[in-house]
């Protein structure tokens, strides 16, 4: 429901504001709230205040990822079909790229913490702290950060090229032409 509602306010304000200046503003916003994740992982809370910790991490996500990827969507667009198919074909790699930090991290925890087999039990059940479930999770979620931080690094360096100025410029220009009519 949250993404649903986000998307339909950033569809609908894509025309009123610069994609530029969403898009970036959305990539400190993921950076920060993953980086949130990484620091709970130390932090020792009761199940209810982590519940309403991980819901509103969960619901902003979704908020930013929405402004992202219409900002993102709309700029790789009017730059024609072979730029929106590239940012498609990155976002499949992305997927790939994550599901493999999230199976390595989890083998890579579970090998330092449990040199010998153990059987499947309900976590906590048998009185363990948890140790490779949160180190899973900070390699995880540690990984993921930088992965967005390269993002915004990438897309500053993006914002400075003479042709994404030309463009950016234009569509600004025809933007402020559409509204004054």
């Amino acid at each position: 429901m949250v993404i649903v509602s986000a998307s339909e306010h950033s569809n609908f304000w894509i025309s009123q504001s610069s994609q530029s200046r969403r898009i970036f503003v959305s990539i400190i916003a993921v950076i920060l709230l993953v980086i949130s994740l990484c620091f709970s992982t130390y932090i020792r809370g009761t199940p209810p205040a982590f519940l309403l910790f991980a819901l509103f991490n969960s619901a902003s996500l979704a908020i930013s990822t929405a402004y992202l990827y219409t900002a993102t969507y709309a700029g790789a667009a009017l730059l024609g079909a072979s730029f929106l198919q590239t940012v498609l074909s990155g976002q499949a790699a992305v997927a790939v790229a994550v599901s493999v930090v999230q199976v390595t991290s989890s083998a890579l925890s579970l090998w330092r913490f449990s040199p010998k087999p153990v059987p499947m039990e309900v976590n906590g059940a048998d009185g363990s702290d948890n140790q490779a479930e949160e180190m899973a999770a900070r390699i995880f979620f540690g990984v993921s950060a930088i992965f967005v931080i390269i993002t915004l690094v990438a897309y500053t360096w993006l914002m400075k090229q003479p042709f994404y100025k030309l463009v950016t410029r234009t569509l600004e220009q025809h933007r402020e032409a559409e509204g004054h009519r």
